[in-house]
């Protein structure tokens, strides 16, 4: 293969990311730190996808910055360590961070109208990318971003290589944006709510496209959404956040099919393919979750989510629980599991 090829990646025992005890918190309008992480831990192995699942506010946008360590300006507090390939990527300097973003490590946001520059060519935006990353030469440039194109175009890639942002669907535009971080054949892929402005039809054919090229390149991807159903048939693994903190984890078909943390069961219940009585009752309300999110700026003595639970128990209000292992690779932060040892 020449210079425009994406090469796949060699399997490897060890973790490619490993998170551990990661901690952030944002200063607060009233002076004070407002946490948003608290405590993660998690790995990710070469070829794994890795799903991060949670309801707006529960610090999956957050997880996907800290993890490249770009947080905005207040963020004021981190903490633990993010190891990729062995190096703390929270204690890199820029020079390295430099050196491993857009290379080693992509990130693909939700909207690509922002992301995308409207007065380029889409070719010349996948070109840009390789010309910050490497110092090939200009025809090989162009070379490696038609090939990155035609990775997830197919056919069309010349024609889209051609046009404007505007002249591009939704969809077509969440492609360009993969291609870009895929043209610098990085080890992980973090897509944050990747499909979350397009249309159910759209949103089916980019997810069969992120199975493709975890397929064909042993890519390593963490995906980060709100919606369950857009795991199923994608993620090995899915670790549930609320309020900062990853309150269940393990096998994604396991979590999907069995759900373990009330959280995460009233979660899947809300949506209309996971509850039967919508299926036979489609005139039926769909459950919802009960009340809010919590305000994490202020102090709790108990459980984050012990307010909108139908399980709660007194230890509840008091102390918060820590995670539990549930069986084989799984994983839980409810007192109802210690209860039952």
């Amino acid at each position: 293969m020449g210079t425009g090829g994406i090469l796949p990646h060699a399997r490897s025992m060890a973790p490619l990311l490993e998170v551990q005890n990661l901690r952030v918190a944002y200063a607060s309008a009233r002076g004070g730190l407002t946490p948003a992480l608290t405590g993660v831990n998690f790995e990710i192995s070469a070829g794994e996808i890795v799903g991060i699942l949670g309801e707006s506010g529960s610090g999956k946008s957050t997880l996907a910055v800290a993890l490249l360590n770009l947080l905005p300006p207040n963020a004021v507090s981190q903490s633990g360590a993010v190891l990729f390939e062995n190096k703390d990527l929270l204690r890199a300097t820029p020079r390295e961070l430099q050196s491993l973003r857009g290379s080693r490590l992509s990130l693909i946001f939700q909207e690509p109208s922002l992301a995308l520059h409207p007065t380029l060519r889409m070719q010349q935006q996948v070109t840009d990318v390789i010309a910050a990353h490497t110092s090939l030469s200009r025809e090989a440039r162009r070379e490696k971003a038609m090939y990155a194109l035609e990775k997830v175009f197919g056919p069309d890639a010349p024609r889209v290589a051609r046009s404007y942002p505007h002249e591009l669907s939704g969809g077509q535009r969440q492609r360009v944006l993969l291609a870009q971080a895929l043209a610098c054949n990085p080890a992980l892929l973090i897509a944050d709510e990747p499909t979350a402005s397009l249309d159910p039809t759209t949103q089916r054919e980019i997810l069969q496209l992120f199975r493709q090229i975890r397929a064909q390149l042993n890519l390593s991807i963490l995906f980060i959404t709100h919606n369950p159903l857009l795991l199923d048939a994608l993620a090995d693994r899915i670790l549930v956040l609320y309020a900062g903190r990853v309150i269940e984890s393990g096998p994604a078909a396991q979590i999907l099919a069995s759900p373990q943390h009330p959280y995460t069961a009233a979660l899947l219940q809300s949506l209309p393919s996971a509850s039967a009585a919508t299926r036979t009752n489609p005139a039926r309300h769909l459950p919802a979750i009960p009340g809010e999110p919590p305000d994490l700026s202020q102090p709790a003595s108990g459980c984050r989510f012990e307010p909108r639970c139908s399980f709660k128990m007194p230890v509840c209000t008091t102390a918060e629980p820590g995670l539990l292992s549930i069986g084989q690779s799984r994983s839980a932060s409810c007192f109802k599991f210690s209860a039952a040892r």
